[in-house]
């Protein structure tokens, strides 16, 4: 069933913001993230469901590698609604696990490129505040903002080759992060002459 952008097309939004695939048995349940929330569609529909109706989806997290089941979406706004949200019936209810306003982008973040773990982490970016980490699926939070002095963040992301580096978009460049066990070494950096792999 196509997404219908259209205005007043049954779908109400004019903006895709992000969107993922999960695949089962070579089907795809498509979830696409909006300014006027989420949309899901599974491969026994016929019509694409809404849900977190009204908020600017801006990420959309399905963990990859990960012995969990639980989907993940980031809202931008100003409101008490805006935040991050949390889904254990593949997308069917959401729960609200974490409050915060003007969320750029949601990352999953591995400290351990070799190491699975049941617990997912992120990396989140807050618009003209910071950059943050969470090694607990999200309910708590460490500022690694760190030496970074550019807090009008656009997007972020981290190295398929090396996810240890997560590397954000600012109006004033680019720049990376190296996690590791020495906070010394967590320092962002501009990343210039970088081959940069999203």
């Amino acid at each position: 069933i196509p997404f219908d952008l259209t205005p007043g097309s049954s779908t109400k939004a004019n903006k895709i913001n992000c969107f993922e695939f999960e695949y089962s048995h070579g089907l795809a349940t498509q979830y696409i993230g909006t300014e006027n929330g989420l949309y899901i569609i599974r491969p026994e529909d016929s019509y694409w469901r809404i849900k977190l109706e009204g908020l600017n989806v801006v990420s959309i997290i399905i963990p990859e590698g990960y012995r969990n089941t639980t989907i993940y979406a980031a809202t931008r706004g100003e409101s008490y609604c805006d935040g991050i949200y949390a889904s254990k019936d593949r997308g069917s209810t959401w729960e609200k696990i974490y409050s915060a306003k003007n969320i750029v982008s949601l990352a999953p973040a591995v400290p351990y490129a070799e190491i699975m773990t049941v617990v997912p982490q992120f990396y989140m970016a807050i618009y003209n505040k910071g950059v943050y980490e969470s090694r607990n699926g999200g309910y708590s939070w460490r500022d690694i903002t760190d030496n970074l002095s550019e807090k009008k963040m656009t997007c972020l992301t981290v190295d398929r080759i090396d996810p240890e580096i997560a590397y954000l978009g600012t109006e004033n460049g680019i720049y990376y992060y190296q996690n590791t066990d020495y906070s010394e070494y967590d320092l962002w950096r501009t990343a210039i002459g970088l081959k940069i792999f999203f």
